[in-house]
């Protein structure tokens, strides 16, 4: 893993720091996290096992397409000026897990692909973006 993949260890535990004030987004942001804690162990192993990374991907996948749509709804329905900008983050997040998934579909588990998109999505996009939007999802 690159220096700048998130380990197991530094996986935040949830917190009401990271609390946005909605109790649906704030129940999905923990979802995230224990998959991505999931997805941590699981690229610990010493040997990938491609089901079970496949398997967490589309568990990843399917919680963040949830989490994304949710959270649109609730900034366009609060009218947040960031929300295209926000939805344009959300939109290279889908295109990332689609790769990862198309990937994993061949057979091929990019661990570092994985861990590096876990450590954006809890750090850069939970903690940086959506954190400073709660006023809007509230």
């Amino acid at each position: 893993m690159a220096s700048s993949d998130m380990t197991i260890s530094q996986m935040p535990e949830w917190s009401q720091a990271m609390s946005v004030g909605n109790v649906l987004i704030d129940a999905q942001h923990r979802q995230l996290l224990g998959l991505g804690r999931q997805a941590l162990e699981l690229l610990q192993a010493p040997v990938l096992d491609p089901v079970r990374f496949h398997a967490l991907l589309n568990d990843i996948a399917d919680a963040t397409r949830q989490h994304f749509e949710t959270e649109e709804a609730i900034l366009q329905a609060h009218q947040c000026p960031f929300l295209d900008a926000h939805r344009a983050e959300h939109d290279r997040y889908r295109e990332r897990l689609t790769e990862l998934l198309f990937d994993g579909i061949f057979g091929a588990g990019d661990r570092d692909g994985l861990a590096r998109l876990i450590h954006e999505l809890i750090t850069e996009h939970v903690l940086q973006r959506d954190v400073p939007l709660k006023e809007y999802m509230s």
